[in-house]
């Protein structure tokens, strides 16, 4: 690691507390050529990146705490030295699926990677001069498939396509700034003992009506409830036709007689021996005073 290296390490664990700082090593650095589709360039002390060329890069996650896991990675930086611009422009960090060998890949054999447009970028204006690029999301990535190292291959970005400029490869002996990816781990300490249980939450507004259910069997017969209270007198109804009665009156002394006399209903009837009298709505009829008795009677039709 280079000094200018160390010290952005030492800055980033200063930001960090208590997160740890860890720098991955660098593997392997090359960059392959479509115009030389055959031809290796991993002695060469410059990583080439423009219409004809790309860049690539492999860093070792193995040296990383045991057990890190993708979610421990709070921050994970590529740091690139631009040594020289011949366009500039942006270059972007593609992600790379498989591994590969600095002294026999060529752009005939090159590895699969996430394509343009998928990966981060980052503006180049000129040389002598160090890019940051977020490459978190891609380390992550890398835990997650529980591989020991990370690849990146660097293109010209998509709105930049004829950028071209030379980064410094691990086989520079110039300025000697080789890539370099920085992690900001958070803290790797043991799990603690689980909390409190919180304050349970609001009860949650009531759903919709679920579909009704088919209908059950029917339940056996209850008992027979009390009585309910009477209801309200009815209304009178309409005068039924008029009943016309006769008057009868009879002398004898059984006090029965107006039932033997009138053939169906007795309207009314009193047995006296002084004498009666009595009126129907067809007529009237009346006795003298008599020791025997006599009866006076109104009968219905």
């Amino acid at each position: 690691m280079t000094y200018a290296h160390r010290l952005l390490a030492a800055a980033f664990a200063l930001l960090a507390l208590p997160a740890l700082a860890v720098t991955a090593p660098l593997a392997a650095d090359t960059h392959i050529n479509t115009a030389l589709p055959a031809v290796n360039f991993g002695t060469l002390p410059t990583l080439n990146v423009d219409t004809q060329s790309n860049a690539l890069l492999r860093f070792d996650l193995s040296t990383l705490p045991a057990a890190t896991s993708p979610s421990k990675v709070v921050k994970a930086t590529l740091i690139l030295f631009v040594s020289r611009v011949g366009k500039a422009g942006a270059i972007e960090v593609q992600s790379v699926s498989a591994n590969w060998n600095e002294a026999a890949v060529t752009a005939a054999n090159a590895p699969p990677i996430s394509g343009p447009g998928t990966g981060p970028t980052a503006a180049v204006a000129s040389g002598g001069q160090f890019i940051f690029i977020d490459v978190t999301s891609q380390v992550r990535q890398a835990l997650t498939a529980q591989t020991t190292r990370v690849s990146f291959m660097l293109a010209p970005a998509l709105s930049a396509a004829d950028t071209a400029v030379f980064l410094d490869s691990k086989e520079s002996t110039a300025t000697g700034h080789s890539a370099a990816l920085d992690l900001t781990l958070a803290d790797q300490g043991p799990t603690g003992p689980q909390g409190a249980q919180g304050v349970p939450g609001p009860v949650g507004s009531t759903g919709p009506a679920g579909v009704a259910g088919p209908a059950g069997p029917a339940g056996s017969a209850g008992n027979t409830g009390s009585a309910g209270p009477a209801g309200p007198k009815g209304a009178t109804g309409p005068q039924g036709p008029a009943v016309h009665t006769s008057a009868v009156c009879v002398q004898s002394p059984s006090t029965n007689v107006c039932g033997f006399i009138c053939t169906k209903t007795v309207v009314a009837g009193s047995y006296t021996k002084s004498g009666c009298s009595i009126t129907s709505d067809t007529g009237s009829c009346s006795l003298s005073a008599n020791p025997n008795g006599g009866i006076c009677c109104v009968c219905a039709p």
